[in-house]
């Protein structure tokens, strides 16, 4: 992330720009470290709920739903049974 200053009438005006491509990066490792963690509680106990995982890894709900969802269709995770009284099974790692 880059600041800049120019002079203005008034004052003066701040810009910011980043680099578009450490920016994917980064966002990048932060899903694949998420999805990492995510395996590490399931195999911890598989009956995690998806709520459950987000406090534990303070995420927001909906994004660790998002993560389940994403992994389930990679081939990574697979719900057993019920969303209530079901369970995860890891199918592969990385």
């Amino acid at each position: 992330m880059v600041f800049s200053f120019e002079n203005a009438p008034n004052g003066f005006i701040t810009k910011l720009s980043y680099d578009q491509q450490k920016t994917s990066e980064s966002v990048v490792e932060n899903v694949v470290e998420n999805e990492r963690k995510i395996v590490e509680l399931i195999h911890s106990n598989p009956k995690y709920t998806a709520i459950q995982i987000a406090i534990l890894l303070q995420l927001n709900q909906r994004t660790v739903q998002r993560y389940l969802r994403q992994m389930q269709e990679k081939g990574i995770i697979e719900r057993i049974g019920s969303a209530r009284g079901g369970s995860w099974k890891i199918i592969k790692i990385g």
